[in-house]
Parts: structure tokens; C-alpha cells; sequence
């Protein structure tokens, strides 16, 4: 945590290691130049939907520590799980790009309906284009566990239909993959396409709060 923690100019001054009586609630706040904050609810209808890097890692890793699930691949995977990789630095890039954004903690299916919700619109993903490490393809995993798997702390965001090379540039800059895997349409909620024809989808990922 702490190698983490300087990379990316943090101090790091306690952490929950023990038990005891007493719970002690982080919070972190920052500055953002104004009129730069890359919020949830700036998608607009014709955008394109992209996402970094891949899905789906860290949710089989949690299947290999928790379940004792084992792949081609598990120590990756568990990488993936215990060491994601913080897009800071292509976040901060975005914002001169981005119409909207937000991290995938909760899956892709339900962090994007964020989106959605927060923007009035809806969206189309086309499951073909989705980002699958070679690793999760050596697992055979169900495409479900790419949408609705979280903890991947990829960026989704959307951005205008004609800012594909620029995106490619700064990921290349990056040393990060970029996929667009849709695209935002009118009305609500997400809906998918596999193969061209609909996906039909449930809406799952982590849900804070649920009873």
C-alpha cells in the first residue's frame, strides 16, 4: 500500500489490520480545476462508450481466493484482484476529452446505468467489442461475469464520436488499452447486443445498501 500510496503523492497513515471496538471511516478529498470534474452526468445521445484496459479479471480472481476456483491463469487474476491498477494519470488526461465518466467498482452493467441515470439517456453495448485479457479467455468464462463483475477500477466514460484518435494517442501515451464498446442512445437503461442480435441482460453487479 505504501509503494501505491508514493506513486501517486499519498500519505498513508493507518489502515484496518486489527480488530478492536473502535472503526475509524477514510475520506479523501481533492481539488479539480473548475469546470474540468468529470461527473456521471454529462453523456449525451450519439456518444461513444468506452472503457480501459479489460473486464472481468477481478471478479474471477475473487472466485480463485474465495472458492478455491482454478483457471490457467489464477495468479494473474489474482493480481488483478489485490493489485488493480489506478488510471489516475489517464483520468486527469480524459478531461479535456470525456463528456462523462466513472470507475467500475460495481461492474460494468450497473456502473454504466449510473450514467444513464444521472445523464436522462440510455445506452447500446455491443458485448463483441467488450475487453477480454487473454487470461479470461483461457478460463472460458461467461461474458456475465464481465458485466456484472466488479472491483475491475477500470474508467467507463463516454466521448464524442469523432475523438476515437485522440483517445488511441493518449492511450498509447498511457501504456493503456482503450475500447469502445457502444454507444449512448435515447431512452433509459442499458441494453446489449452479442453477435448482432439482443442480449438479454441482468442488471446485477454490487449493490450498496441492498437489504
Amino acid at each position: 500500500m505504501s509503494g501505491l500510496a508514493l506513486q501517486h503523492g499519498i500519505q498513508l497513515v493507518g489502515g484496518d489490520t486489527t480488530r478492536g471496538p473502535l472503526v475509524l471511516t477514510l475520506q479523501a478529498h481533492g481539488l479539480v480545476p473548475v469546470e474540468q470534474c468529470l461527473k456521471r452526468s454529462g453523456a449525451q445521445v450519439g456518444d461513444h462508450i468506452y472503457v480501459t484496459g479489460s473486464l472481468g479479471d477481478a471478479a474471477l480472481g475473487l472466485a480463485v481466493a474465495l472458492d478455491g476456483a482454478r483457471y490457467p491463469d489464477s495468479a494473474y487474476l489474482l493480481e488483478r484482484l489485490n493489485r488493480p491498477t489506478p488510471r489516475v494519470a489517464l483520468g486527469i488526461a480524459l478531461r479535456s476529452v470525456a463528456h462523462s465518466a466513472i470507475d467500475l467498482s460495481d461492474g460494468l452493467l450497473a456502473d454504466l446505468g449510473h450514467i444513464c441515470q444521472q445523464s436522462n439517456v440510455g445506452a447500446l453495448l455491443e458485448l463483441n467489442q467488450l475487453p477480454l485479457s487473454t487470461a479470461f479467455r483461457a478460463a472460458a468464462a461467461h461474458i456475465d461475469t464481465a458485466l456484472n463483475g466488479g472491483d475491475d477500477y477500470e474508467l467507463c466514460f463516454t466521448a464524442s464520436a469523432d475523438s476515437d484518435s485522440t483517445l488511441q494517442a493518449l492511450a498509447r501515451q498511457h501504456g493503456c488499452a482503450i475500447s469502445c464498446i457502444g454507444k449512448v442512445v435515447e431512452g433509459e437503461g442499458v441494453v446489449c447486443h452479442l453477435d448482432g442480435k439482443p442480449y438479454p441482460v441482468e442488471k446485477a453487479g454490487y449493490q450498496h445498501f441492498r437489504g
